[in-house]
């Protein structure tokens, strides 16, 4: 189910000496690990690279990630990403 990452929230707001309520939007984050699977089927190995924050649906910021930290040269080096 689809979630939206920015949420309504009711606030109190503090001006000129007088508190008002108010309407306001959040972005949410949550965290996201990366992790990395290599090597030849028979002895794959595994392990856990990171945890990063992200906007819920923007999961292909571990790629940019993985670049920015040399691990990959392009995205063509990704072969699958996936969720538990």
């Amino acid at each position: 189910m689809y979630q939206s990452p920015i949420r309504k929230v009711q606030i109190l707001k503090y001006q000129e000496g007088q508190f008002s309520q108010r309407t306001d939007y959040l972005a949410s984050e949550e965290p996201l690990e990366i992790q990395l699977s290599f090597g030849a089927s028979e002895q794959r190995t595994q392990r856990s690279l990171a945890i990063t924050m992200r906007t819920p649906g923007q999961d292909l910021i571990c790629v940019w990630f993985l670049f920015s930290e040399g691990i990959i040269n392009r995205r063509s080096d990704v072969i699958q990403m996936r969720y538990p």
